[in-house]
């Protein structure tokens, strides 16, 4: 066989190969994923001393649950300070308050998610622990009650919108396996599901001078807004609110329009961040589009009655 037609079957070999694992599965396992480091950390509870705890609470300081001025963010030692912020996590996760970094908590935090913290650095904003319940009381035929809570949350200060028609444009810095059509159809079919259940419209530009409130794009690593994404799973995209309208996804996740376990839903993302374009936080409902994780195949395509009431909510 020549040289040629050796380099071009081991060429051939490499594509195959690509073409049946493009990117690592969504495994809660695997320790090569930005949130890799805290299947190590899983049964750890107070008074231990573990090396990379102190990745955790880097994780936990991100989210809004480690206060920034602890100091100790940077130590291995699992102490009270530490205990407090998990049990924060646990209650708005729905999870049992241990404050243990057990099985249900350690597979949560490492469920791909939105780099919006749930909490905001004031501790003004988050989704169960510091917001304000909604709670509806229905009398049924036989003198019962069903009653519900809402788990929405709004962006910190409750920045809003102060016009209804907004102009949307797609701009992007780097390039992801969906082509920019892809992108730009599952965007408005997002903006079309935010339509749906607000008094919002959204149209493009009449003309190139016209300027833009909301912006849509892919990104990779560093791009310039102070926020860098991570690679492959971890956090898959953010936005800022009403101020911003700014909406960021990451170019190196799997990205799909019919994923399976392997692949992020692009339009389910696209209508999580548009969310926080409009000025919702993120939710406890784990059904709800604005809950801040996704798992590999999962579609949110439509807004919740927790996320419809949080928009009528804040726009009341």
């Amino acid at each position: 066989m020549s040289n040629i037609m050796l380099v071009r079957n081991m060429i051939l070999l490499v594509l195959f190969v690509l073409a049946i694992y493009p990117y690592p599965a969504l495994s809660h396992t695997d320790s090569t994923q930005p949130f890799g480091f805290l299947k190590k950390l899983e049964g750890c509870q107070k008074g231990d001393t573990v090396k990379g705890l102190h990745e955790a609470k880097q994780y936990l300081k991100n989210y809004g649950y480690l206060n920034v001025e602890s100091g100790n963010e940077n130590q291995d030692e699992f102490d009270y300070i530490l205990e407090s912020s998990i049990k924060t996590y646990q209650l708005n996760y729905n999870l049992e308050t241990s404050g243990i970094l057990d099985t249900a908590t350690v597979k949560q935090m490492m469920m791909p998610r939105c780099s919006v913290p749930d909490i905001a650095k004031d501790g003004a904003t988050s989704m169960k622990s510091g917001m304000k319940h909604h709670h509806h009381h229905e009398h049924g035929k036989h003198n019962g009650s069903l009653h519900t809570v809402s788990h929405y949350s709004f962006l910190p200060g409750n920045p809003k919108w102060t016009k209804m028609e907004l102009v949307y444009r797609f701009r992007s810095s780097a390039a992801a396996n969906v082509d920019s059509a892809t992108l730009q159809s599952a965007c408005i079919r997002a903006l079309s599901s935010w339509e749906a259940v607000s008094n919002f419209r959204f149209r493009v530009p009449t003309s190139f001078r016209e300027i833009n409130d909301i912006m849509m794009g892919f990104h990779r690593l560093s791009h310039g807004d102070g926020n860098p994404f991570d690679g492959p799973l971890g956090v898959l995209g953010h936005a800022s609110g009403p101020d911003g309208g700014e909406a960021h996804l990451d170019a190196d996740e799997n990205w799909s329009t019919n994923p399976d376990q392997s692949m992020i839903d692009l339009e389910s993302l696209c209508l999580h961040e548009l969310g926080h374009v409009l000025g919702l936080g993120h939710s406890s409902d784990t059904n709800a589009v604005m809950f801040s994780g996704i798992g590999g195949g999962q579609q949110k395509r439509t807004p919740t009655a927790d996320d419809i009431n949080g928009i009528s909510a804040l726009y009341s």
